[in-house]
């Protein structure tokens, strides 16, 4: 059995949540998991010898009744602090429908830090985004604050959802690299080619233009290595005809 940090070690772990009190958590939740949504500590990250970082993490979030997030991450540890079935207070309006994870470094200052320790703590972060995705179904895929208010399931930057109040996880967060890393340890394909348009994409259907891409049913064209998606050009008979083929050789494949 796993072992979850702040149900041993938080100073209010016997006092239920009431009245703006006691433990920062509620012990089911009322909606299923639709975000996985990552955080930065905003600690000093530690890059002499041990990384420390998500130990001191998981000691401040043991000791305050204000937050409370489910893992917690640095170079070369990973912290469990709560049950993914436990609604944890980390991200306002959207907790009943995410999990977090708190990164032990600072929001500005990724390119910053010794790269070494950058991969080291990227790679844990991307790991767990596949162990998200294994356990909840999550797609590996970033989301607007659009899409994740649309209901759209996927991975999110805490300053996203939060954007007047918070930053994290930063301006340079790579995640494409992160994302790219997701899906190698979880095993699913890359993501496909860019597409030169991609802005011109309404942020609605965003999911399902990558994934009609993705499942080949939807191509777009290329002409001279560049790749667009035309997503305001009218469709003829014969894109219709060959896109639902397709389809329906996809349906076959499948069944």
């Amino acid at each position: 059995m796993t072992d979850f940090y702040l149900l041993t070690n938080h100073v209010s772990r016997f006092k239920p949540r009431e009245k703006g009190t006691g433990r920062p958590w509620y012990t089911s939740r009322v909606r299923p998991i639709q975000l996985g949504v990552v955080h930065t500590a905003e600690n000093l990250p530690d890059f002499i010898g041990e990384d420390t970082g998500a130990e001191a993490v998981a000691r401040y979030g043991a000791g305050t009744e204000r937050a409370s997030w489910h893992d917690t991450i640095d170079s070369d540890s990973w912290i469990r602090m709560l049950p993914h079935s436990y609604t944890a207070f980390h991200v306002v309006d959207y907790n009943s429908r995410a999990v977090g994870v708190e990164l032990a470094t600072q929001a500005a200052k990724w390119v910053e830090t010794p790269i070494g320790w950058r991969h080291a703590i990227l790679d844990r972060g991307a790991a767990w985004i596949a162990d998200v995705h294994q356990r909840h179904g999550l797609p590996i895929r970033r989301l607007t604050k659009e899409q994740a208010d649309a209901g759209m399931p996927g991975f999110i930057g805490h300053g996203t959802l939060d954007p007047t109040r918070r930053t994290d996880p930063g301006a340079s967060f790579p995640w494409d690299y992160v994302l790219d890393e997701a899906k190698k340890i979880a095993g699913t394909p890359p993501p496909p080619p860019g597409y030169a348009d991609r802005d011109q994409w309404a942020p609605w259907a965003i999911a399902g233009i990558e994934e009609m891409i993705e499942r080949g049913i939807l191509r777009g064209d290329d002409v001279d290595g560049v790749k667009r998606f035309h997503p305001k050009r009218e469709v003829t008979r014969e894109e219709l005809a060959a896109a639902l083929w397709r389809m329906m050789e996809a349906i076959k494949g499948g069944s």
